[in-house]
């Protein structure tokens, strides 16, 4: 079976942003249609599936606002002694409040609908920067329109992003969220 995080492209860069947050959302039933098996599947399965080619799915992606938790975490890896596991008690936050903004002094979003466990990582430290993937199943969020997102390392929200389009949840979507954090010289 195919690692979906292996599967997610490198981020993408342009003259003026640097898009490190993306979503892929996908209909169930047209997902169902290319790929019978589809309900069956572990999330592993629909993840590397959802970032293939082999079943349409919409794209987001958008840039982050790096928050003061995040720089606190920079601070702490640079101290050899302390643990720096960055792919322990990882979540993403999803809520429907962009049309509050980001600010890097947020600790939280502005207003939350879920929180879902990070399913999969890539790359650090060998790359450079750290992809974090978490699936969001039919059964979370139903009825919410979700524009916004934070990664949370424990109690530290380290990353805040408002969606340039909607997600429009309901039991018939799922969706992957993918976001980098890099740790190299600018």
């Amino acid at each position: 079976m195919v690692d979906p995080a292996d599967t997610i492209g490198s981020v993408e860069e342009t003259a003026t942003t640097l898009e490190n947050v993306e979503a892929r959302v996908i209909d169930t039933d047209i997902a169902t249609a290319h790929v019978p098996e589809w309900p069956a599947l572990p999330v592993e399965a629909k993840m590397a599936l959802m970032a293939s080619a082999e079943v349409p799915t919409t794209v987001i992606r958008d840039r982050n606002t790096t928050t003061d938790g995040y720089h606190a975490l920079l601070v702490d890896l640079l101290d050899a002694s302390a643990d720096a596991d960055l792919t322990d008690d990882v979540y993403l936050d999803v809520g429907e409040g962009a049309e509050d903004g980001t600010d890097p002094s947020n600790e939280e979003v502005n207003d939350e609908v879920t929180s879902v466990e990070a399913t999969a990582f890539n790359g650090y430290p060998s790359e450079g920067e750290l992809r974090v993937l978490s699936f969001i199943s039919p059964n979370v969020a139903n009825g919410h329109v979700l524009d916004e997102v934070g990664l949370r390392y424990g109690d530290r929200m380290v990353n805040h992003s408002t969606l340039t389009r909607e997600i429009e949840k309901d039991e018939n979507t799922e969706a992957t969220i993918t976001v980098v954090l890099s740790f190299g010289h600018a």
